[in-house]
């Protein structure tokens, strides 16, 4: 507009011979006034892209941190499931990948360090009616990793009506309740979860035993003085340690084995493993013949007698030669002497392990069974799922032996393969006490 007046007042005063040096003064108002306009231009589009930036920053900070950095000074633990410890704060996460959400994995408990008095050293400990091991599967929901129970002990096949209602009538069990931190990461899609609600909880129920059943005592976990303990990861099972503290301020009953009877701590051992792949064929469990079973309840036809399926547990063994009727095994079942065995008995308890050949001798196989030594320097656990173990136990003023087994309670695995973790404890013998 200022450019138009100054045209039209130079046209004017051209009359008087001045036209010339007016029109070079609105040639340059008018270029002067572009160049305002186009600066004003410049900073709105300035503003509009660093509110955009702004607005991106916000949402990388919803996000929450990237991987590398919320595990920035963390050692890594290559395996299964990845883990991360900061070795300085005990500060564990533990990797899941977009395929191992919903996928059932196998899941078995050991109790490694007990009181000495109530709860031994080296028992399988059940959970609900998982027997020793039972499948479980981690579930994504928003923020947070659900590690569940899977419920595979009541089914039906799965093209029959019947299944929908078996599905929607009966639930899984939540174990436990982890957040994700930070972002994923950026090639694999995994996330890191905390896995403390997971595993440090009082999975076995202590505390429940000692409010149920013994009035002179009670003891409570102590959930803030319970921490990870040793950690180990291989291609196929992850192992994690919990030291768990159980305390109480006013004990009323003597325990013997414990320094201080308002506290003990015991250690469980976790281990996480994918399901084995086999050929192996279920056999049905007959009530003629004693057998430890595993058993479920099959709702595909109601015309049963009952709904109950049940599977012996038994070894997977083939023979390496089948058209002999003599052969070794493929795979033979290997027992380790755990290095906690005095040495002195390590030959009989050998010899003892050994006499169960002639057991499968009838059956073709030579050589079933082998016995080897855990070397003191071994770098696997004595509870590592993939080992069958005999251990030695002490439980001061008491003496027994007992054998718990892992069998997988899974359609078409009844059994307990030679990868399984079978135990047999051998207790110290009984001393009287000095008083």
């Amino acid at each position: 507009m200022r450019a138009f007046k100054w045209i039209l007042l130079v046209a004017i005063l051209g009359l008087w011979g001045t036209g010339t040096v007016w029109a070079e003064k609105a040639k340059e108002e008018a270029v002067e006034e572009e160049a305002a306009d186009k600066e004003k231009e410049d900073e709105d589009e300035k503003d509009k892209e660093d509110g955009e930036d702004e607005d991106d920053e916000d949402d990388e900070k919803d996000k929450g941190p990237k991987f590398a950095k919320v595990i920035k000074d963390f050692d890594k633990i290559e395996g299964l499931f990845e883990l991360y410890r900061d070795p300085e704060e005990n500060k564990v996460f533990l990797a899941i990948r977009p395929d191992q959400f919903d996928k059932i994995y196998l899941c078995s408990i050991t109790r490694t360090q007990g009181d000495g008095y109530f709860f031994d050293s080296a028992s399988l400990v059940s959970i609900g009616r998982g027997s020793g091991t039972f499948p479980f599967v981690f579930q994504r929901v928003g923020k947070k990793v659900f590690f569940a129970h899977k419920n595979v002990y009541y089914r039906a096949e799965p093209d029959a009506a019947i299944r929908r209602a078996v599905d929607r009538g009966l639930s899984d069990s939540i174990l436990g309740v982890g957040s994700i931190e930070g972002q994923p990461h950026p090639e694999t899609g995994a996330v890191l979860v905390d896995p403390s609600d997971f595993f440090i909880q009082d999975i076995a129920s202590v505390s429940s035993f000692f409010s149920r059943y013994l009035k002179e005592g009670s003891y409570s976990f102590d959930n803030d003085n319970s921490y990870f303990g040793a950690l180990k990861n291989f291609p196929h099972n992850t192992e994690i340690d919990v030291v768990l503290h159980f305390k109480s301020n006013s004990p009323r009953m003597d325990i013997p084995t414990l320094a201080d009877t308002r506290s003990f701590q015991h250690i469980y051992h976790y281990s996480l493993s994918n399901l084995p792949e086999s050929d192996f064929r279920p056999r049905l469990a007959d009530d003629r013949v004693g057998h430890f079973t595993t058993l479920y309840q099959d709702y595909t036809s109601v015309l049963k007698d009952d709904p109950y399926v049940r599977y012996v547990n038994r070894w997977h063994l083939e023979k390496s030669e089948p058209k002999f009727d003599e052969s070794p095994p493929k795979k033979p079942i290997v027992f380790w002497l755990e290095n906690t065995i005095p040495p002195e008995y390590r030959d009989a308890v050998r010899e003892g392990i050994l006499v169960w050949n002639k057991a499968f001798e009838p059956l073709g196989f030579e050589g079933a069974i082998e016995a080897k030594q855990q070397p003191d320097d071994a770098e696997w656990d004595a509870a590592d799922v993939r080992y069958n173990v005999v251990r030695w136990m002490v439980q001061p003023g008491q003496g027994y032996a007992v054998g718990p087994r892992a069998p997988i309670p899974l359609p078409a695995r009844f059994s307990t393969p030679t990868s399984a973790s079978a135990r047999i404890l051998c207790a110290t013998p009984t001393w009287s006490s000095p008083n």
